[in-house]
């Protein structure tokens, strides 16, 4: 049975910087935040991004998960509430991504390990899905029907071909209406369940093609 050595926490420390880094080559400004409604949220942040057209890209971290240390192998679960959190987002014209630390021991997980990224999707069949991957981060078994493995420059063509421009008023509309729109909300609505990472690409300028 694999099992996990940090924490999805841990593992966006690693992962936030280099998918940031994706990101740049759509827009000079890329602003990442953890969402809350009375802080980037409130009147306060929608006065700053007053009048900017923004696109809004949400991302989720994963653990990898292995039999035993320097393991050649890791598994990567995507629980079935973010194909939920997905189907609603990208109705809204969010696009939604996820990414792992390719790190098999806690002494890996470092700034600059390498990772490897995905884009979320949602069909009508949501459970649990699992991508087992090499060190290298080549897939070796997939047991998914919502997932589908990126390279960088297919993140930079998906949120050019499906993000949506909106204002910064309603994305904060949008993701603070989530969980009371999710097809599976009951358990969710108030444990919270999976937070994503949200990036905004300011659009002001341009967003490059």
């Amino acid at each position: 049975m694999r099992s996990s050595f940090i924490s999805e926490r841990s593992a966006e420390y690693i992962l936030i910087p280099q998918f940031s880094e994706q990101l740049l080559l759509l827009s000079k400004k890329i602003i990442p935040i953890y969402h809350w409604v009375s802080r980037e949220g409130s009147n306060l942040s929608k006065e700053s991004l007053k009048n900017k057209p923004i696109k809004l890209v949400a991302f989720f971290a994963r653990r990898p998960k292995v039999s035993f240390i320097d393991s050649e192998q890791i598994e990567v679960k995507f629980n079935s509430e973010l194909f939920d959190k997905t189907e609603y987002l990208t109705k809204h014209g969010i696009t939604v991504f996820s990414g792992v630390p390719l790190v098999t021991k806690l002494d890996d997980v470092r700034l600059g390990a390498n990772c490897k990224w995905f884009n979320l999707q949602s069909t009508a069949i949501k459970s649990d899905e699992y991508v087992l991957i090499d060190k290298s981060g080549k897939v070796l078994d997939e047991r998914t029907k919502n997932i589908r493995e990126v390279t960088s420059n297919g993140i930079v063509e998906i949120i050019n071909n499906k993000s949506a421009q909106l204002a910064w008023t309603t994305a904060v509309d949008i993701i603070r209406n989530m969980n009371q729109n999710l097809t599976n909300n009951k358990r969710w609505f108030f444990a919270g369940g999976y937070k994503p990472v949200y990036f905004i690409v300011d659009c002001s300028e341009h967003c490059r093609q």
